[in-house]
């Protein structure tokens, strides 16, 4: 109670210069919609996947899905993200030897997955400059953007936005004042809206939640997260009963943990923590400290997401990561959208 009491005082604190950002904004979309800046088109199929908050509404998730689709649809599909956080520059076109530290820790997972398919991905601040590029390089059938959404430099033909169910972005104020980055009107643009981690107990909230973003577009999805088994080192998938009586810890550097958390804990797993911020390095102080965290807890083995995996595989021993995708409510419905568009070109 004194803990929210707290953070609804900061908020009130914050309102102003959330404000400010708020009229800087206005200014910049402005500026677009009347074509004093321009924005680029472009012939080929680009699809957006984006958000309005800071982060944690399940974009990467989001990206593979889509990525399969068009992969079982036969059609070759590059991916175009920034690569936040990564310690190279400029165009990184990702090859087969490419690290987690070169293009980002979520481009990775993704190349991961996917580079034994007809796949290409490439990183760049320069959204227009990587599509150039990647068209150039890659050929793709259709390019999928990563987190573009504010990157207005570009027309993108079919606009996805995403938002989460607990926190949808209605309820929400712009930073710093809540977690937003951009302007709920600007959700107006969006082709169609997809309401991340649903919880389909809550049937009258997502009733809800519909009729209110039927007033930005006619479009709205509900998807939710599945989590797989864990999978260790070697590839090999273990079943949820070997953790139950061992000591574990849970790595994270995710934006939201909470939600793993809650999973770990309904599979009857008692666990210990170790929490980092969003995209963080593992750097040698800081597996350090996972190591004697390992030693001090006595600790039989390690669970971590796949996005931290991939940073800290050979690091540790006795790791393991959960796999998670999307799952798409009317899914036949949104596969046949998302296919139409990139076979015609068109959004209809």
């Amino acid at each position: 109670m004194v803990e929210m009491e707290l953070k609804r005082n900061l908020r009130y604190i914050l309102l102003p210069l959330s404000g400010l950002l708020y009229i800087a904004l206005r200014i910049r979309h402005a500026l677009y919609d009347r074509g004093v800046l321009p924005s680029v088109s472009f012939e080929i199929p680009v699809i957006n996947v984006g958000n309005l908050n800071v982060g944690g509404s399940g974009k990467t998730p989001m990206v593979e899905y889509l990525v399969r689709l068009l992969l079982g649809n036969k059609k070759k599909v590059a991916v175009l993200s920034r690569g936040y956080k990564r310690n190279t520059e400029g165009f990184v076109m990702a090859g087969t030897n490419a690290l987690p530290e070169e293009i980002g820790d979520e481009p990775f997972q993704i190349l991961e997955k996917f580079k034994d398919a007809d796949f290409c991905l490439a990183v760049d601040a320069d959204r227009v400059q990587g599509i150039q590029k990647l068209t150039e390089r890659c050929r793709p059938d259709v390019i999928i953007l990563d987190d573009a959404f504010q990157h207005r430099k570009i027309k993108a033909g079919l606009n996805i936005l995403l938002t989460l169910f607990d926190t949808p972005f209605y309820e929400d104020f712009l930073f710093p004042a809540g977690g937003l980055r951009d302007i709920t009107y600007r959700a107006r643009q969006a082709d169609i809206i997809v309401v991340t981690k649903t919880d389909n107990t809550l049937n009258r909230k997502k009733q809800q939640i519909k009729e209110e973003l039927k007033k930005y577009t006619d479009l709205v999805f509900f998807s939710r997260i599945n989590y797989h088994l864990p999978v260790d080192q070697a590839g090999k998938r273990v079943g949820w009963d070997f953790f139950k009586n061992k000591s574990v810890l849970v790595i994270t550097g995710i934006a939201r943990p909470q939600p793993f958390y809650e999973f770990l804990t309904s599979k009857n797993i008692k666990f210990a923590r170790l929490s980092f911020p969003d995209h963080a390095r593992y750097h040698d102080e800081r597996i350090e400290a996972i190591r004697q965290k390992i030693r001090k807890g006595a600790i039989d083995a390690v669970l971590t997401t796949e996005k931290d995996y991939y940073k800290i595989k050979g690091k540790i021993h006795a790791l393991y990561y959960v796999p998670v995708t999307v799952e798409m409510e009317e899914e036949a419905s949104f596969n046949q959208k998302i296919l139409d568009y990139v076979n015609t070109r068109k959004f209809v």
